[in-house]
């Protein structure tokens, strides 16, 4: 991927500037600029005399810092004489070049760039079939199944209901549909479109997938305790297979093949019976791949990323408020058919505690995505920073995706650990749910630290084994947010609160990347308006 980042260093215009003194003097002034000695008035000046020293009028691209009587500017600045100087002076001016950067450019998904390189096998060179789920970028088609059973059969309005439920208009939900949410979260690139199948009906009671899911647990506690070396198979795999091969003979596989890697891009399923949050159930909501010993062809395509989730969801409460659809679940599990991992922690023994506050789809399905999955995605395009002082203005966030990145060193790879920034705006995709579960209810600037090296590829069999770490259940974060107010809420009671936002004025300077050594550089909150934020970077 080309980087486009231009960098304008303009030589400074030197205008004189004039006052009204002596023409001889006791002492003399001498001053330099870019090592070079420049003419400027007063050129020197009598014991006595008390006036601000000159400021050379710069190029617009240029801030003249001040005046200092070392080369290096270690010193003090200077900005006058006193009447108690005496002797000549020599100073140096400091200036600061106000860099342009550009934004780096991303028109696909990120997750597409490394899945190749993965999953590698050096002793048999083989691959293992590591897949993209959902494309995040284009006009995807997605199936969506409802499941009945013969001792639970739909609702007559259950295909209507999921095909505004899945792919209406956010009027037409009270809120939002997933085809709206992802549209806005996208920024308009990607435009989830699909099917709404009649209900297949299992032929078999709720109880009898009951008794298969209870021998499920017992055969993989049997796997994980050595006494077989055969993983059992998911108990919905039997039921995505039956409604494969009853749909195959009406549609046409095929064109749910978006991105054209030989597999159906995303499979809903969507039972009809309750949930069931129990850790051990069958009947709650996941995410997961369908992978058989034998290739299953449909229409030339394979079976691969699913969603199992209640039709039940869709009428629960957002919020405390009442709406005719509530797609937040579905738009959570969504998030993984993309291929974003929880950012939720899901065991406190190990790491920190804590994921990200909360307030995030993939942490506590609120809001909207935060930007680094929007970035890897393919979603957003960066301004990317380092090792050069920068002020720049942010839009919000919500607006068209505004970021800027913070790196130790480019290394042409978003996969890496950086700083990213954003200006957080309590609205459109975050109205609903602001000032619950950790997201903010008032705006400011979120700085995340993210740290998103690559895995191993011997040790990466699945796309949400990309990245070394998650938040999850390893030693460090994938992305942390940095707490503005310093209390270490998120590791305390897993929410972040409105003080955890930078604000006009506030200061953040991190010692350290997580190789121990030095960042070198101060964030600085110049200014926020409700229309822009403006921040300096400024390296020391």
């Amino acid at each position: 991927m080309k980087k486009i980042i231009y960098i304008l260093l303009l030589l400074p215009i030197i205008l004189f500037t004039s006052c009204v003194l002596p023409t001889t003097y006791q002492y003399t002034i001498t001053y330099y600029l870019y090592g070079n000695k420049i003419i400027l008035s007063p050129s020197g000046y009598n014991y006595g005399d008390n006036f601000i020293l000159p400021t050379p009028i710069m190029e617009e691209d240029t801030s003249f810092i001040g005046w200092y009587e070392d080369p290096e500017y270690k010193t003090e600045k200077i900005t006058s004489i006193t009447p108690l100087d005496s002797g000549n002076k020599i100073f140096y001016g400091k200036t600061e070049e106000l860099y342009q950067v550009s934004k780096y450019e991303i028109n696909d998904s990120l997750l597409k760039d490394v899945i190749n390189n993965m999953g590698y096998d050096p002793e048999t060179k083989e691959t293992y079939g590591i897949t993209l789920g959902l494309p995040s970028i284009g006009n995807p088609k997605v199936l969506v199944i409802p499941i009945e059973f013969t001792d639970y059969e739909a609702p007559k309005d259950i295909v209507s209901n999921l095909e505004i439920a899945f792919f209406g208009k956010s009027e037409e939900t009270g809120w939002e549909s997933l085809s709206s949410y992802y549209y806005k979260s996208s920024y308009g690139k990607l435009n989830i479109q699909g099917t709404v199948l009649e209900p297949f009906n299992t032929g078999h009671t709720i109880e009898y997938y009951n008794k298969l899911q209870k021998q499920y647990i017992k055969d993989l506690e049997a796997y994980y305790n050595y006494e077989t070396d055969i993983y059992p198979d998911n108990v919905e795999y039997n039921i995505i297979k039956e409604a494969l091969t009853f749909y195959d003979h009406q549609i046409n596989y095929d064109d749910y093949d978006y991105n054209k890697d030989g597999y159906i891009d995303s499979i809903y399923l969507v039972y009809v019976n309750d949930y069931n949050m129990d850790e051990e159930s069958l009947w709650w909501a996941h995410t997961n791949e369908y992978f058989t010993e034998d290739i299953e062809l449909y229409d030339n395509v394979e079976a691969d990323f699913y969603m199992f989730c209640s039709y039940q969801f869709l009428f629960d409460e957002l919020h405390g408020k009442k709406v005719k659809y509530n797609l937040e679940t579905i738009i959570h599990e969504t998030g993984h058919l993309l291929g974003l991992d929880d950012y939720y922690d899901y065991d406190d023994t190990i790491g920190p505690n804590g994921g990200i506050g909360g307030g995030d789809m993939m942490d506590y399905n609120v809001g909207d995505h935060n930007a680094y999955s929007k970035l890897i995605l393919g979603w957003i395009s960066p301004y990317i920073i380092y090792k050069e002082t920068t002020t720049i203005d942010l839009t919000p966030f919500q607006e068209n995706g505004d970021v800027v990145i913070i790196f130790k060193e480019w290394n042409n790879t978003f996969f890496d650990e950086y700083l990213i920034i954003d200006f957080y705006t309590p609205d459109k995709l975050n109205s609903v749910a602001a000032g619950e579960n950790g997201l903010f209810s008032s705006s400011g600037i979120r700085i995340y630290h993210v740290n998103a090296k690559l895995n191993n590829p011997e040790d990466c069999f699945s796309i949400f084994e990309l990245t070394l770490y998650n938040n999850s259940y390893t030693s460090k974060r994938l992305i942390t947010l940095i707490e503005a107010d310093g209390k270490d809420d998120i590791s305390k009671n897993g929410f972040s609160e409105n003080s955890d936002l930078f604000v006009t004025n506030d200061q953040y300077a991190p010692r350290f990347w997580l190789d121990y050594s030095s960042c070198g550089f101060i964030i600085k909150i110049n200014s926020i308006t409700s229309t822009n934020d403006n921040i300096t970077i400024e390296y020391k």
